[in-house]
């Protein structure tokens, strides 16, 4: 009669199950939104991704935070963005989100931001 090899117990059972779960978790929560946001940098330019980060309030933030670091607690630099920050119809209200405006709105708002003065 044939014995049936015992299998030796694991200290963690499950383990491969769980690790493959903690893995999935980690793509979908971590990866995806870093991906996301090199994605986003990518569609910069190197000069404008250069002129970003080098921006003086961009290195206060970073040298600030630096400051802070190895004193036991976290750092974390938070960015505020204002919707529609520089046009004044558009400044202050949730009105424009995913809402394009009209070729006269649009040209009023152009005039109004200094990054695209003369561009368009």
């Amino acid at each position: 009669m044939a014995t049936l090899a015992r299998r030796e117990a694991r200290i963690l059972p499950g383990f491969s199950l769980s690790m493959g779960i903690t893995l999935l978790f980690l793509c979908l929560i971590v990866l995806l939104p870093l991906t996301g946001l090199f994605w986003q940098l990518a569609q910069l330019g190197p000069g404008d991704y250069l002129r970003v980060m080098g921006s003086e309030r961009v290195l206060a933030a970073l040298a600030e935070a630096k400051s802070r670091t190895g004193k036991g607690r976290p750092v974390v630099i938070l960015l505020r963005t204002d919707m529609g920050q520089g046009v004044d119809f558009m400044m202050g209200t949730h009105k424009w989100h995913g809402v394009a405006p009209n070729d006269e709105q649009a040209a009023r708002a152009l005039e109004q931001l200094e990054e695209t003065l003369g561009d368009y």
